[in-house]
């Protein structure tokens, strides 16, 4: 485990600029400290870290309340993960999770050729450069599980606080799928904006936000959620198999109530 303080002390320091390129846009750079290794957009936004001693850990915490999402439904068998960053669930599930399989969706290069460099990206997961919007128009394959994480130089994309995003994400999901949200450096009005687009279409959600991060995670379902306790009961079922203890996390997660 990491001291999320002492990690984000190292975030904001100057660090060591091992490569830095420009591509739609957006200026990408990766710096260094020690074991820690991260890529930023822009010069201050830290979009992705890993641990080079142990490259599968999910060291932003935002990471770890994503998945936090195998703790209430059975483990998936098929997994979309909307914005490559520097590969950290791909990471996660190539190690521990092998058997799944996960398609990634970039639609910058630059982002794309960084993280096969520096971050480990497992050779196993494919990574279809194009936008997670026109990846789920054209989709034919339904997932257990889609994580959203897409963000450029200013923070979370415009789609994300559209109610037809959200719709045309429910279709490509399974009976008992869900989608997994990461609200960037989200305010209280910002996070009040996604709810109330995702909510008409995902009923069940709950809010995660851990005290080291400003990134706000919503966990979504159109079909009920097992209770939080019920799922720390499951995150102690799967401790030997995740290698991550999801109790702390989720005795801070939120169930919101239903809408009437």
């Amino acid at each position: 485990m990491y001291d999320a303080q002492a990690q984000a002390k190292i975030f904001v320091s100057a660090g060591k600029t091992i490569d830095q390129r420009t591509g739609q846009g957006l200026h990408v750079e990766i710096l260094e400290h020690d074991s820690l290794r991260w890529m930023r957009f822009g010069k201050t936004d830290v979009q992705s870290a890993m641990n080079l001693a142990q490259p599968w850990y999910p060291v932003a915490a935002y990471i770890q309340s994503m998945l936090a999402a195998l703790c209430l439904r059975p483990l998936p068998a098929r997994v979309l993960s909307l914005g490559l960053g520097g590969g950290s669930l791909e990471r996660f599930f190539a190690e521990k999770l092998p058997t799944v399989q996960v398609v990634s969706v970039e639609p910058n290069p630059v982002v794309t050729a960084l993280a096969l460099r520096y971050f480990c990206l497992p050779s196993t997961t494919p990574v279809i450069e194009t936008t997670g919007q026109d990846y789920l128009e054209n989709a034919s394959e339904l997932q257990d599980l889609i994580f959203v994480d897409m963000c450029d130089a200013h923070g979370g994309l415009p789609c994300l606080a559209q109610r037809e995003f959200h719709q045309t994400l429910a279709r490509n999901l399974s009976a008992t799928g869900m989608m997994v949200l990461n609200g960037i450096g989200t305010t209280q009005a910002e996070s009040l904006q996604l709810l109330l687009a995702i909510r008409p279409t995902f009923p069940h959600v709950i809010f995660s936000q851990q005290p080291a991060s400003q990134n706000v995670v919503l966990l979504c379902a159109q079909q009920p959620l097992p209770s939080i306790t019920e799922a720390k009961q499951r995150a102690k079922a799967l401790y030997s198999t995740l290698d991550i203890d999801f109790e702390p996390l989720l005795s801070g997660c939120t169930a919101l109530p239903t809408p009437q």
